[in-house]
């Protein structure tokens, strides 16, 4: 069942390798007499004579698929390259049932045809190279790449680890230092001062004025007025009484409302 089943790029139609394919196969005599028998045509030069680029990469497309599938099936891995053995570039027309598909395998340094000793045997064979690197799915791509920089980055951490030596001393500190950190940050909740409401006699602080003449906010009276309005209307409490009224001044200023 794992034979039926073979990864291709979405996108091979329109690799520049198989556009050179599908010309190459399209000034092919083998080719365009193949292409133009079952209507009684004749090609002068070319299949696009009859046909539009569209239809040879369709054909170059579908012959590859059945290619690349019987040699998944059938061949030997070696480093990134696929192996046929016991087969040649004629052989591959009859795999697909295309005529020079072959040659235009070999026309784009797809496939090339080479003689390996098998078994003690001189045995023809056909090449696909660097077939599992162009046919390689990119998330199989990035995990090959995450888990090589993985070990690499484990590699040099183990070099540097291995020449350090810790003393009980520096073990102590270590502990000491990660027991003060835990407690830097544990939650804060508990040492938040709590929010009150505003009180009746809440007034502007000397710090407010300061702070109004420096940026220029006008009716700070008024805004006082607005301010324990608004908060006793709406039941307002804040944590810091002071901030809260800078913010609703400079807030009025653009015309927007108070919120607790």
């Amino acid at each position: 069942m794992a034979g039926d089943w073979i990864k291709m790029r979405v996108w091979l139609r329109r690799d520049p390798r198989v556009a050179s394919m599908a010309d190459y196969l399209a000034i092919q005599r083998r080719f365009m007499d193949w292409l133009s028998d079952p209507v009684r045509r004749t090609c002068d030069e070319t299949a696009h004579e009859h046909v539009t680029s569209d239809v040879t990469r369709a054909i170059t497309v579908s012959s590859l698929l059945e290619i690349w599938g019987v040699a998944r099936e059938r061949g030997d891995r070696e480093d990134n390259d696929l192996v046929l053995k016991h087969c040649d570039l004629d052989n591959l027309d009859y795999i697909c049932g295309t005529p020079c598909i072959g040659a235009a395998l070999n026309f784009v340094d797809w496939a090339q045809e080479e003689t390996k000793t098998y078994k003690g045997k001189q045995t023809q064979c056909v090449r696909f190279g660097n077939f599992f690197k162009d046919n390689e799915a990119p998330e199989d791509r990035y995990r090959k790449q995450h888990a090589e920089a993985q070990a690499r980055y484990r590699a040099k951490s183990s070099d540097i680890t291995s020449d350090i030596t810790v003393t009980p001393r520096e073990e102590k500190r270590r502990e000491d230092i990660n027991t003060s950190t835990r407690a830097s940050r544990a939650p804060s909740s508990s040492r938040r001062k709590p929010q009150t409401q505003i009180p009746e006699d809440f007034v502007i602080s000397p710090g407010v004025q300061k702070w109004a003449d420096a940026n220029g906010i006008g009716r700070l009276q008024a805004h006082l007025e607005n301010f324990k309005f608004t908060c006793a209307a709406k039941g307002y409490a804040y944590s810091n009484h002071d901030a809260a009224f800078k913010r609703l001044s400079e807030a009025t200023g653009r015309g927007l409302e108070l919120s607790a």
